[in-house]
């Protein structure tokens, strides 16, 4: 319960502080442009704790969806942040050039703490997993359009799209966000087979996997290239009988080159008989023959008695600017994969304030703080990007309305931007609601799929190890 508690409470510091920062940008910008400031909340909903400072009430709300820094004379935004008391009757006019600064100062500050993570991320490092450093495909599911295209495993794929590739995960314009952010049904590859270049154009469909919630799939994303070396044997099973050891690297079976973990285990569903196992030994090439038990579906990852080597990872120093371009491409490929009807990508896909909260508290629950620091400084872009978007209760809002007045020199009619306001601030709750049902169901998904995980751990030992 200790450990439970202490990782929420990380996940809700980490929260508050990244809340807090924007907010302090709006504070700082409307303390210097004589703003009046009524209130600075950290949160949302009933208050939790408050104390009054030179006028200004603090205060941390029960719900930790957000922030606000109640600015009268900015915009009526009662229905967000509730009615101000005490406000005096005297409060002139603000100056347009003052509330657009004020609106902007909130995502500069977001951004400005990014790059501080992103310096905090250059010194410690990230972790990478090396395997991944691969354009080369390591399997291909049976009968998945880029099978019915003619692609092979052991392609190399050199572009996607006309843009070059030079990894499967991790970066911009990799193999995976360039197959599942594509805004078009078909993609087109170009590979490296055996020496020669060939093209081949690959209509996507819809993944059946039901965690991939209708992303559209060409059928080898979730299958990099990657050496095969055993990390465990379970003792008494055909591979620790025929002689294998802890950290062999099979190379063939029956002559089949192989790519990756996922492809053993279709080559064992369709063996009729003996395999042919070929495996390197410090530096040595050596040859066995394994007799697989027929193949059953309930235990079809646990059938010959290999555990494979996962943990392939280096640490990384990725730079600081890198970093942040990385975040702002990811986003702008996002958005605009959202809005082509096309890519397959749609709301369901996003994740908002719970569904963050959910990767934090993970994050935490590893004790991967690389990981966590370098997430933190995604989440920051994404947060000062997002609140530029031109949506009256958004940052972004204000500073369209302001260059409204600025340019025509009037202010906006105060009804008028009252209802369009209210309208926008129950569009975007029904936003924030909508994905939170989509992050509820897929966090209850991940919920079960760690306990069936947990449960394998303590079944016997001939469900527990996977060739995988």
């Amino acid at each position: 319960m200790l450990m439970v508690g202490a990782t929420v409470a990380g996940a809700l510091l980490l929260f508050g502080i990244t809340v807090f920062v924007h907010e302090w940008g709006h504070f700082i910008a409307a303390r210097l442009t004589g703003l009046y400031v009524d209130r600075f909340a950290i949160g949302m909903g009933p208050v939790l704790w408050s104390f009054r400072h030179r006028g200004v009430q603090y205060s941390i709300n029960w719900l930790p969806l957000g922030g606000y820094v109640s600015l009268p004379q900015m915009a009526p935004m009662e229905v967000v942040e509730g009615k101000a008391e005490g406000i005096p009757d005297d409060l002139p006019p603000a100056n347009p050039w003052a509330k657009m600064v004020t609106a902007f100062f909130g995502p500069l500050f977001s951004m400005l703490l990014a790059v501080v993570l992103a310096i905090g991320v250059t010194f410690a490092g990230k972790k990478q997993n090396v395997t991944t450093l691969t354009t080369t495909i390591g399997y291909i599911e049976t009968g998945s359009p880029a099978a019915r295209a003619g692609m092979l495993p052991g392609d190399r794929i050199l572009t996607i799209n006309g843009e070059e590739v030079t990894q499967w995960l991790g970066a911009a314009h990799s193999v995976e966000e360039s197959i599942i952010l594509c805004d078009s049904n078909d993609v087109t590859f170009a590979v490296d087979r055996d020496g020669q270049q060939r093209t081949f154009v690959v209509t996507r469909s819809k993944d059946a996997d039901p965690r991939m919630e209708n992303l559209k799939t060409v059928g080898f994303e979730k299958y990099w290239a990657q050496p095969l070396v055993i990390k465990r044997l379970e003792p008494g099973y055909p591979a620790a009988q025929a002689g294998l050891q802890a950290g062999d690297t099979i190379t063939f079976i029956n002559g089949q080159k192989l790519y990756s973990p996922r492809q053993v285990r279709e080559i064992i569903k369709q063996s009729h008989g003996m395999l042919a196992v070929e495996f390197n030994r410090s530096g040595q090439d050596f040859r066995v023959s394994v007799m697989p038990p027929k193949w059953n579906e309930e235990q079809k990852d646990s059938l010959i008695g290999i555990e494979w080597k996962s943990d392939f990872y280096r640490i990384v120093y990725p730079g600081p600017l890198q970093q942040i371009e990385d975040s702002l491409s990811n986003m702008g490929r996002t958005l605009k994969a959202l809005i082509s009807p096309q890519s397959g990508v749609t709301i369901r896909h996003m994740s908002g304030p719970v569904g963050i909260f959910d990767l934090i508290i993970r994050l935490f629950r590893n004790a991967d703080f690389r990981a966590l620091l370098s997430f933190w400084v995604f989440f920051n872009v994404n947060l000062a990007v997002f609140n530029l978007l031109p949506i009256p209760v958004l940052d972004g809002g204000h500073i369209v309305m302001s260059l409204y007045e600025i340019v025509l020199r009037r202010s906006i009619n105060a009804r008028a931007l009252n209802v369009v306001v209210t309208c926008c601030f129950f569009a975007l709750i029904f936003f924030v609601l909508l994905v939170t049902y989509y992050d509820v169901g897929r966090i209850g998904r991940n919920w079960k799929e760690d306990g069936e995980i947990a449960k394998t751990r303590h079944t016997p030992a001939a469900e527990t190890h996977t060739d995988k």
